[in-house]
């Protein structure tokens, strides 16, 4: 499961001390006995705080495996590209 989120309010640090606007993405992998948080052992991306507002699954460039489009706001969007998944067999 990917999390992408962030505050609604750009301002909303100037009032709470301990929400921020910009979150890093989250990651977790089911272990079969519930979700295990794998962000910080998934690469650099998700230890940036962004302000996303939406996240799309598709297969960007074609070689079977899902990747994620990140659309934050007045920011430019993020491309995950999945590398993991070249060596599954697929047809088009």
């Amino acid at each position: 499961m990917l999390i992408a989120n962030g505050h609604p309010d750009d301002l909303i640090e100037r009032i709470y001390d301990n929400v921020k606007y910009r979150e890093p993405l989250l990651l977790f992998r089911n272990s079969g006995n519930g979700l295990q948080n794998v962000s910080s052992q998934s690469g650099p991306v998700f230890a940036q705080p962004m302000s996303p507002r939406g996240l799309a699954l598709g297969d960007f460039n074609n070689d079977s495996a899902v990747d994620v489009l990140i659309s934050n706001n007045n920011e430019p969007p993020v491309l995950l590209r999945n590398d993991a998944g070249k060596a599954n067999h697929w047809f088009g």
